[in-house]
């Protein structure tokens, strides 16, 4: 009961430093949360990626879905156009050549690497991400970004296109694990935090 006790204390303790940290290196407490967890959302990640082997990474489980590569060039590319053009507040002015010229450039950048080359790419644009989300004011937060590519074409604030960038890496790491699976290779256990 003593021990338990201790580490619950020891917990507690940690999770405490670690919010103080955020908020002390992050301009807001949101951006600073969402940069640790976009780094341990990494970690997560990296260690399922290398999980499959480089000779299965053009796996497709069906004809209808992207290979693993591709969903990993997803996520990187993704990740990438939202840091630097959704986050940094970019006006396309519903302009739909300029965005397409602009994804066609960032997807350049992350798609055709070898696995070493995407696995490198994509935690550069982890890091990227998380410098951003630290830098954020409460201001820049409140802005909008207008999603005018999608069909009802929404206008969200900041805050929320941040957090919508954790669910898009979750919904393709989920299908990443579901590969995985399929080929008998038992996924890295899930980290919270």
């Amino acid at each position: 009961m003593l021990f338990m006790k201790f580490i619950t204390l020891i917990f507690f303790s940690c999770l405490c430093h670690l919010s103080l940290t955020a908020q002390s290196t992050a301009k807001t407490v949101i951006g600073g949360e969402m940069a640790d967890i976009l780094e341990n959302t990494k970690a997560y990640t990296m260690a399922l990626l290398k999980q499959m082997p480089e000779d299965r990474w053009d796996y497709r489980p069906h004809p209808s879905v992207r290979t693993f590569r591709e969903q990993v060039e997803h996520i990187a590319t993704v990740l990438d156009f939202q840091t630097n053009f959704v986050l940094a507040g970019y006006d396309f002015k519903g302009e739909i050549d300029q965005l397409r010229k602009v994804f066609g450039e960032v997807a350049a950048r992350n798609n055709g690497k070898s696995r070493a080359e995407l696995l490198a790419r994509l935690e550069h644009n982890y890091a990227a991400a998380a410098k951003v989300c630290r830098k954020l004011s409460k201001k820049d937060l409140r802005k909008t970004f207008n999603f005018f590519f999608f069909p009802d074409q929404p206008t969200k604030s900041l805050a929320t296109a941040m957090l919508a960038m954790r669910d898009h890496i979750t919904h393709h790491r989920g299908q990443l694990i579901i590969y995985l699976r399929m080929l008998d290779i038992e996924p890295t256990t899930y980290q919270a935090f």
